[in-house]
């Protein structure tokens, strides 16, 4: 029985050959193109099983080919790399690809990474019991999500990771778990692929009952239920990887992201929980600024003389958009739970009004503070406060 096409898209003749060598010895037909134009009329026309696509592609490069291919097909896509750099990668996966691979490559590793992505790809198309939680409803034969009766559409690797969320829900599940559950045991991927796509699925089931999940999390932060961790955090660090995380959206929605963060001193907290509160803000003030608008994430150490204390030295950092502001009314009320600003800010786009509470309550079991400034049509500032490791002489 013949294997299933593969597409190999180089502008390298001899990459092409390489790779089309060791795929046929494994049986498969492997078709070829050679910059970004050919690739997507192939892609339309063969409909093959796996696109193996490099970046650097003339023409049309290989992240535009990839956001084109999926507006209209899911077929499994690895990316080629020159360069050892997260930020090819993390982009590429934002856009829609299964796996990566960085030039020089093995060719035997290629061939072991299309085995893997079909595999998965062949497994995720099994039928399986359909699965209701509140208002969503997950159809894994007809791989379909809707919320009340509105069909949510998500990509392949989205869809997989919400079924296996679904599947556990209510064990916690660590993200190299989740990467084994959803994208499988031979994934050679990061653990921050994890954190990419639950974004995104925050992003399109906002508003439905998986907020009884940020209730549960809120109930327990705010019982003691949940520990926080007590070890040194590098702060600079976690903003980069927020930014980095919300780079693609903000260049989607012609939006300026800007990160202003010197050196900082360690802080003494929880990495997940703070990634956390900097990964609500950062979505909110995206959320809320209009194209051509800009957000800053800036950061700095504060020193002060505290009574009792002596001097004291916090790190204080700001997240500020350019939208269209929170009004007067509301903004007191802004961190309680299931408070959502008027329509005119948010849209029709609103979430449940708790990520800012969960926030709040994340910041203050760190011994930090969190406010906000706000003007109408200006933009909105807020600040988390978080002290500073002491120092041991």
């Amino acid at each position: 029985m013949a294997k299933e096409t593969i597409l190999v898209v180089d502008d390298e003749k001899n990459i092409v050959k390489l790779a089309k060598l060791y795929l046929e010895k494994e049986g498969y037909r492997v078709e070829d193109a050679y910059d970004g134009s050919e690739a997507l009329a192939k892609i339309k026309s063969l409909q093959p099983a796996l696109v193996v696509l490099d970046l650097m592609l003339p023409e049309i490069d290989g992240w535009e080919v990839c956001r084109r291919a999926r507006r209209e097909s899911d077929v499994p896509i690895i990316m080629l790399t020159a360069r050892d750099d997260d930020v090819d990668k993390i982009v590429g996966l934002e856009l829609g690809a299964d796996d990566y691979l960085t030039k020089p490559f093995n060719p035997r590793e290629l061939v072991a990474r299309v085995r893997a992505v079909l595999r998965r790809y062949e497994k995720a198309s099994r039928p399986g019991q359909v699965i209701k939680i509140g208002q969503v409803t997950i159809d894994p034969q007809r791989r379909e999500v809707t919320v009340g009766d509105r069909l949510i559409e998500l990509r392949t690797q989205e869809f997989d990771l919400l079924l296996a969320l679904a599947q556990h829900k209510g064990i916690v599940l660590s993200r190299d778990q989740l990467l084994d559950l959803a994208w499988g045991f031979d994934f050679y991927g990061q653990t921050r692929t994890v954190d990419i796509h639950i974004a995104h699925l925050r992003d399109k089931l906002a508003g439905s009952d998986l907020v009884v999940d940020e209730l549960l999390d809120l109930a327990r932060i705010e019982s003691g239920q949940i520990q926080m961790l007590r070890e040194p955090v590098d702060l600079a660090q976690i903003l980069e990887a927020c930014v980095e995380k919300f780079a693609l959206r903000a260049r989607e929605s012609n939006v300026e992201l800007v990160l202003d963060v010197p050196a900082l001193p360690l802080v003494t907290g929880d990495k997940d929980r703070l990634d956390q509160v900097f990964t609500n803000l950062l979505a909110n003030a995206l959320k809320h600024t209009p194209p051509a608008g800009k957000v800053m994430v800036k950061a700095r150490e504060v020193k002060k003389m505290r009574k009792k204390v002596g001097l004291a030295s916090t790190v204080e950092i700001s997240v500020t958009d350019t939208g269209t502001g929170i009004p007067p009314e509301d903004l007191s009320h802004i961190f309680e739970r299931f408070y959502q600003v008027d329509k005119s800010r948010a849209g029709q786009d609103r979430g449940a009004g708790l990520g800012l509470t969960i926030a709040r309550q994340i910041v203050e079991a760190h011994e930090g503070s969190i406010s906000v400034e706000s003007v109408r049509d200006l933009g909105t500032k807020f600040t988390v406060s978080l002290p500073v490791v002491k120092r041991s002489y």
